[in-house]
């Protein structure tokens, strides 16, 4: 029984107003265009939503080599426009491989926003760890900075 401990950030400058950013991490049908990504063997086979302040998500990802994952999140908090704060489990086809704390700050700045993610992790028995975590999580970052741009309501 393991527990690696790891904090890491993620950054983006992007070309869209703060509300803008804001709105693809709270409005459930949005946010699954950006983080249900299908591609590298990876494709998700239910996602479900309520993301307001105690609300949750809930998906399920299916790669053939790796077998099923879940993520299961409960928002802890959120404040329009600027952050929200949320915890979430990974869990595999044997139980439970990481458990997370993830801060997403979203400010203004000059052409846009400023969005920052902040992920402090346990990985859990050796089921996952940060050469594997991180790549994901920043072509998560990637992928929801590309729809930010694309959606921009200016």
């Amino acid at each position: 029984m393991t527990c690696e401990f790891q904090t890491f950030d993620i950054a983006r400058l992007i070309a869209a107003r703060p509300e803008t950013v804001f709105r693809l991490w709270t409005d459930a049908r949005l946010k699954e265009e950006w983080f249900c990504w299908n591609g590298n063997g990876w494709t998700h086979d239910t996602y479900d939503a309520d993301l307001i302040e105690g609300g949750f998500e809930r998906v399920r990802f299916t790669h053939p080599e790796v077998g099923s994952f879940r993520y299961e999140s409960h928002l802890f908090h959120v404040l329009p426009a600027s952050r929200l704060i949320y915890g979430y489990t990974m869990l595999g086809n044997t139980g439970p491989i990481s458990v997370s704390q993830a801060t997403v700050a979203i400010e203004p700045a000059e052409g846009g926003a400023q969005a920052t993610y902040t992920e402090q992790v346990v990985f859990l028995d050796g089921g996952d760890s940060l050469d594997t975590r991180l790549p994901g999580c920043v072509a998560v970052m990637d992928r929801m900075k590309d729809h930010a741009e694309a959606s921009n309501d200016d």
